[in-house]
């Protein structure tokens, strides 16, 4: 028994320091994250869309079929893109002519509930020459970045 103790041997003192010093640095990160915020989960919405052909009229639908907290307009954007070319626009109910890319005509924001917000069954009606492929995005405020988005082909 007294030989075992003896014998006994510890962790080399380089390999001591270099585990302080990582303890301590994971540490520290740990706390950067926690003081930044970097760690909070975004309170950013999510939302689903979906595209199709109005019978009997040239516009198209694009549906909210679902999102999971109603937002105000102010807080969204809607962004289109034709080809190459896309436009950014503020979420309002109507937008003046000539302000999206070519092959667009309108677009017009329909709010069914009429309270200011944009909540599932509210709707874009978008006014393009046939065939034209689009892809709209539904934008939270600016750069969260996209919550939505859906690509159809004009009919």
């Amino acid at each position: 028994m007294k030989k075992f103790w003896k014998n006994r041997s510890g962790v080399s003192p380089v390999i001591a320091t270099l585990l302080l010093i990582g303890i301590t640095v994971i540490l520290s990160s740990v706390v950067f994250v926690m003081v930044m915020g970097l760690g909070e989960s975004q309170d950013k919405p999510t939302a689903d869309l979906s595209a199709s052909s109005i019978s009997g009229d040239q516009a198209d639908k694009v549906t909210i079929t679902s999102i999971n907290k109603a937002v105000d307009y102010a807080s969204m954007k809607v962004a289109v893109i034709v080809g190459d070319q896309a436009k950014t626009q503020n979420l309002v109910e109507s937008y003046p002519d000539g302000i999206w890319p070519a092959g667009i005509h309108s677009i017009t924001f329909i709010d069914r509930a009429g309270n200011g917000k944009v909540d599932t069954g509210d709707y874009f009606l978008v006014d393009a020459d046939q065939g034209t492929e689009i892809t709209l995005h539904l934008i939270y405020e600016g750069d969260a970045g996209s919550i939505a988005m859906v690509t159809w082909t004009s009919l």
